[in-house]
């Protein structure tokens, strides 16, 4: 399949993802991580749960 890209990576390295989005016809991203059982926090504070 070609319709997907696995990278593996830090997510807390700026310009790790930014390369990532620059070098590819990035449509969506699907973030199965769940750092904790409040979601909403995840969302809000994305770096202090990493």
């Amino acid at each position: 399949m070609d319709n997907y890209l696995f990278v593996k990576g830090g997510v807390c390295d700026e310009n790790f993802i930014t390369a990532i989005f620059n070098n590819n016809d990035i449509k969506g991203v699907i973030h199965f991580a769940q750092v904790e059982s409040h979601v909403d926090n995840s969302i809000k504070l994305p770096r202090v749960l990493a």
